[in-house]
């Protein structure tokens, strides 16, 4: 997912529920941006069964801030954990924000998840 596509969603989107009724204009950009969004949401989720660092790292941001799919803590931190694993640095502060918005057992199914994932060479990731 791009920089511009994400940026996108966090500030213009939100902002077109501000507005007393929402135009059609609105509605179908919005719509198209969401369906733009998901597409490149299953991308990436293939790209991240494929063992792809970045796409292991943007996806589990996907499901922290709920791009592309509804927000999953567990999934998340599954999907950084595997990132972190191969060496993307960037994961580690993400996990520690999801982290403050587990539980410990939730926690704990996240790692198993991501230790079945990864043993089964990402075949059982979801």
């Amino acid at each position: 997912m791009s920089y511009k596509k994400l940026l996108t969603l966090l500030f213009v989107i939100p902002t077109i529920g501000f507005a007393a009724e929402e135009t059609d204009a609105q509605r179908i950009y919005r719509l198209s941006i969401t369906n733009e969004l998901y597409g490149s949401f299953l991308d990436t989720l293939a790209s991240a069964k494929s063992g792809v660092p970045d796409a292991q790292y943007l996806l589990g941001v996907s499901y922290a801030v709920g791009i592309g799919a509804p927000i999953n803590y567990k999934r998340a931190y599954m999907w950084l954990s595997l990132s972190r694993a191969q060496g993307n640095d960037s994961a580690q502060n993400t996990l520690n924000s999801i982290a403050d918005e587990m539980t410990p057992a939730q926690i704990e199914e996240a790692q198993e998840q991501a230790s079945l994932c990864w043993d089964s060479g990402f075949k059982y990731c979801e």
